[in-house]
C-alpha cells in the first residue's frame, strides 16, 4: 500500500504523496482546493489557522462534493469533549493532540491506508 496524499492545513498546507512530492500553500484557499484536486486519504487539519478557523475549513471540506468524504483528522492542543463532539458532529474522523504523538499520527495514516486499499 502507498499513501496517495496526505493535506495538512495548518499555518502552510503541505501534501506528501507518493512520489514524495511537497507542495505549499499558505492560504487555507489554497489548501481546500488542493484538497478537492488531489483527493488524499487523510486531511491533518489544524484548528488554529492564522486566516479562517479550522472548524470553518472542516465545514468548507463538508459542503463540498469533491472532499465531503475525506477523512479530517482534526490536529489540537484543545481537545475538549465539547470541542469533540461538536467536531465529530460536523464531520471529523479523528483527533490528535499537541504536542504529537508521532506513533498515533503513525497509526493514523496506516489505519487510513487500510481503508483505502
Amino acid at each position: 500500500m502507498s499513501l496517495t496524499a496526505v493535506v495538512f492545513i495548518a499555518t502552510a498546507v503541505v501534501v506528501v504523496s507518493a512520489l514524495s512530492a511537497r507542495l505549499h500553500a499558505p492560504q487555507r484557499d489554497a489548501g481546500l482546493a488542493m484538497a478537492a484536486e488531489k483527493r488524499p486519504q487523510l486531511v491533518l487539519l489544524d484548528l488554529h489557522l492564522p486566516d479562517m478557523s479550522g472548524e470553518e475549513v472542516l465545514r468548507h471540506l463538508f459542503e463540498n462534493p469533491a472532499t465531503r468524504a475525506l477523512p479530517v483528522a482534526v490536529v489540537t492542543a484543545d481537545a475538549t469533549p465539547g470541542l469533540t463532539r461538536r467536531l465529530q458532529a460536523a464531520g471529523a474522523t479523528a483527533f490528535l493532540t499537541k504536542p504529537l504523538d508521532i506513533k498515533r499520527v503513525q497509526q493514523l495514516i496506516d489505519e487510513m491506508l487500510e481503508r483505502g486499499s
